[in-house]
């Protein structure tokens, strides 16, 4: 058996579960968030948002940014530079929660979670009346 660094790889399939426990914890907890935050009636529209950023622009920023390094860098320098990036995010994350105060009430010194996901469902609002729809049948 092949061993890396002097382990064996075949090791990782005991952790790979763990992935499974922590990823339906997240999506459960953001699914959640997102749903308490949105203002009535646009439930499905904060989930969109989220699927959206998770499921679309996430990866595929993450597929070009990723392989360019990878390409141009090596392997080394792609996990160490994505380590960063958690790292930084993480950090700006812990920053924000302990200095921007949110609010429940319409007070103007700060900007509500509500007001975010209202703003952003108005844009994407404003996206789809300037987008035309062709309705014709593909196939004749």
């Amino acid at each position: 058996q092949r061993r890396v660094h002097g382990v064996n790889p075949w090791l990782v399939l005991l952790l790979e579960p763990l992935h499974g426990i922590a990823f339906t914890c997240m999506w459960a907890a953001s699914v959640t968030y997102m749903s308490s935050i949105a203002p009535p009636g646009l439930e499905t529209v904060a989930q969109g948002i989220l699927s959206a950023a998770f499921g679309g622009a996430g990866p595929l920023l993450g597929s070009i940014i990723g392989g360019f390094v990878y390409d141009h860098y090596g392997a080394v320098m792609l996990f160490r530079g994505s380590s960063i990036v958690v790292l930084s995010v993480l950090g700006i994350f812990v920053v924000l929660q302990r200095t921007v105060s949110y609010s429940t009430d319409n007070d103007a010194r700060t900007v509500t979670q509500r007001e975010v996901v209202e703003c952003l469902a108005e844009a994407s609002s404003d996206v789809v009346e300037m987008s035309p729809v062709d309705t014709k049948p593909l196939v004749r």
